[in-house]
């Protein structure tokens, strides 16, 4: 019973078990190791490749032009369209100049690290609830074919059905119904006593992933100081009209820098043009980036609603234990039993516990730890 209970799980990127659906592994698996890939590749490009080559002038010596290439990729090259003129002004320069492709790798280090940060208060929040939802899933899972599947489906139904009288409601009237909402949309702390921590717990991981994937699209229109929000909808456009995309003025492969040369007491101010190769890296990752957080947005509200029904509207509690109910007994229907087994024994939290077992493992193993849950309600009632 330790192996469900204890909460001593190795923290994997890739466990082999999961609780949670397909929307939240979307979000801190696959886009957490996709941002890893990227993140390598561009820092490698960065590293170990040339990422600029500058135009140096003539007089200029091979240690020259690698001076010059390494002070222009320090300091931050500017953008000027080839039909525009060079403002003589230092400060009009300085005010075009672009700051961020030394840091796209941290840049995406960092976005992959928000994207996990839901994830790993879910693991460390969720056993609080008094039960290992994954450990719980994990000894379901392996059990399903195995000789021992009667003996782990008694130790899971064990510990659920401790867990739901440790978690029972104490008190009854107008304040705790609104107390049980409230916790069971996304204020878990309310729910200690409610029976709704674990699936309002859930529902907030939930919103923190929608305000990750809504965050990185502020983050980058901060971060790369340019209109991050209609950049899709420009590739969108040119991909519609069939039109060749043009260089970006938000990731320009031909840009200008400025350094100074001190000889003696005489300070020589040079202006070279280089290429930044690795803005072709740069300009394809952040469009692929552009329409992925929109999906994951997308992918996160509908997973959010579909869940938050499921939770929060007693009738779909009552219909989803009704079916199992009915595969244990065929003569059984709808009762006054039925209905306080589901509200008062299970509540929010055993039901939701029982579709995430479901949705990870399949829908025997749910009906065999239905139909002891449903005879140890039995007993209590007996008593």
């Amino acid at each position: 019973m330790r192996y469900v209970v204890g909460a001593d799980l190795p923290l994997r990127l890739f466990p082999p078990h999961s609780d949670d659906d397909i929307s939240d592994r979307l979000h801190h698996r696959w886009t957490v190791l996709m941002l890893a890939i990227m993140a390598i590749v561009v820092g490698v490009t960065e590293y170990v490749g040339d990422p600029i080559h500058c135009w140096c002038p003539a007089e200029f010596t091979d240690s020259h032009c690698n001076y010059t290439e390494a002070i222009c990729w320090i300091k931050d090259t500017y953008y000027i369209p080839q039909t525009e003129y060079v403002p003589t002004d230092i400060h009009q320069r300085e005010e075009k100049e672009i700051k961020y492709y030394q840091w796209v790798p941290i840049i995406l280090l960092f976005l992959a690290l928000c994207f996990k940060a839901p994830n790993l208060f879910w693991k460390m929040l969720n056993t609080k609830s008094g039960v290992n939802l994954e450990k719980m899933i994990a000894l379901c899972d392996d059990c399903q074919f195995g000789s021992e599947r009667e003996h782990h489906i008694e130790i899971v139904g064990h510990v659920i059905d401790r867990w739901l009288r440790a978690s029972k409601r104490a008190t009854y009237g107008i304040l705790h119904v609104i107390i049980e909402k409230l916790s069971a949309c996304c204020c878990f702390c309310l729910g200690r006593r409610t029976g709704t921590y674990l699936a309002g717990l859930y529902l907030g991981i939930k919103i923190l992933y929608m305000f990750v994937s809504v965050g990185m699209l502020f983050l980058l229109n901060k971060f790369l100081a340019m209109d991050y929000w209609v950049y899709g909808a420009e590739v969108i456009e040119h991909l519609l009209t069939n039109s060749e995309l043009r260089e970006s003025p938000r990731f320009p492969r031909v840009t200008l820098c400025d350094f100074e040369i001190r000889q003696m007491q005489n300070i020589q101010r040079y202006t070279v043009q280089c290429v930044l190769s690795i803005n072709l890296f740069n300009e394809k990752i952040f469009a692929f980036l552009w329409f992925w957080f929109v999906i994951m947005i997308f992918f996160g509200v509908y997973s959010y609603i579909m869940w938050l029904k499921n939770v929060i509207i007693p009738s779909k509690r009552i219909t989803y234990v009704h079916k199992y109910l009915c595969s244990i007994d065929r003569k059984l229907q709808k009762s006054h039993a039925e209905g306080k087994f589901t509200r008062d024994y299970l509540a929010t939290d055993g039901v939701f516990a029982l579709r995430m077992l479901e949705y990870n493992t399949n829908e025997m193993v749910v009906l065999d730890v239905m139909k002891f849950l449903w005879g140890k309600f039995g007993e209590s009632v007996v008593v």
